[in-house]
């Protein structure tokens, strides 16, 4: 999601792939990786995004559900015990 994020609202300001990677201090090929959620970017990095962007770093985290309906959670409902492989009691 926050790949999409980062894409969309730079797409949405007018600015350039380049102007970005400038911005924020890192290279366009990093930016390009960053946007096709083939990294995983630090916070440090993501905060730089964000105010290169002049948006909130809430607006680069937001969840999918807003986008397109809710979406589920991995191991939402599953107790402690069920989530390390082993059967919960019904």
């Amino acid at each position: 999601m926050i790949a999409a994020n980062v894409r969309a609202t730079r797409l949405k300001r007018g600015m350039p792939l380049e102007g970005l990677a400038e911005a924020a201090i890192i290279t366009t090929a990093y930016l390009q990786r960053v946007e096709y959620g083939r990294v995983n970017i630090s916070v440090v990095t993501l905060v730089t995004l964000a105010r290169a962007l002049e948006t909130r770093l809430d607006t680069l985290v937001e969840s999918a559900r807003l986008e397109g309906g809710d979406q589920a959670v991995p191991g939402a409902g599953q107790t402690e015990r069920s989530t390390r492989g082993e059967t919960a009691a019904p």
